[in-house]
């Protein structure tokens, strides 16, 4: 797998990692906030004006906040992955045979709403902003992989609003991206980024 870009902010995740983190701090001071976490199972597609088609499988960490302050109700979800494996225009790979450091994030900001299925169970779909960024050392002689594709997200949250529940939550996100931030002229065709994950919530 060679993809490598010519404008990379290397501090790019850690900024979008650490400005989530202020945001969830400075909400959850002002109204009704909800938390979450999950491990959770990743799959990104990314398809370039090239031609190159990859898809890369991870499996992950996600942290989800839901602020709510009237009916419609704010919802941040990202998912710390570590892609793990890999195929290139059909050929399969294991990334860490080629790369000493790989790691990702997928991030989901948008607005829900709460329909009540059940006495105990409650559905929240979700639309709003998607960022997908990728992270990849290559060993030497090959090239680091680098991606930051961002678009339109699709969240569902499903909750068992039981306390008695230790996996009180499932969530599924996609992501269908349009734009690479890291190149000058833009070389993604269309990314889609598919992450699911059940966890607690608290």
């Amino acid at each position: 797998m060679n993809r490598e870009s010519n404008r990379i902010p290397q501090p790019l995740l850690k900024q979008t990692l650490l400005l989530i983190f202020l945001v969830c701090l400075i909400l959850s001071t002002q109204v009704q906030a909800g938390h979450g976490l999950a491990p959770a199972l990743s799959l990104m597609r990314i398809n370039s004006t090239d031609g190159d088609r990859v898809a890369l499988l991870s499996p992950g960490l996600n942290y989800s906040a839901d602020f709510r302050i009237k009916k419609p109700h704010f919802i941040i979800s990202t998912t710390i992955v570590l892609p793990l494996w890999a195929t290139q225009n059909g050929k399969r790979y294991t990334n860490p045979n080629f790369y000493d450091f790989y790691l990702g994030t997928d991030l989901f900001l948008g607005i829900a709403l709460d329909y009540d299925v059940q006495d105990h169970f409650r559905l929240s779909p979700a639309v709003g902003y998607h960022l997908n960024g990728i992270l990849m050392r290559g060993k030497p002689r090959y090239l680091d992989f680098y991606s930051l594709t961002s678009g339109i997200g699709l969240h569902v949250l499903a909750t068992d609003r039981r306390d008695s529940r230790l996996l009180n939550y499932l969530f599924l996100s996609l992501g269908i991206d349009f734009l690479d931030f890291l190149y000058e002229e833009n070389r993604l065709r269309t990314g889609i980024s598919l992450c699911l994950g059940v966890g607690h919530r608290f």
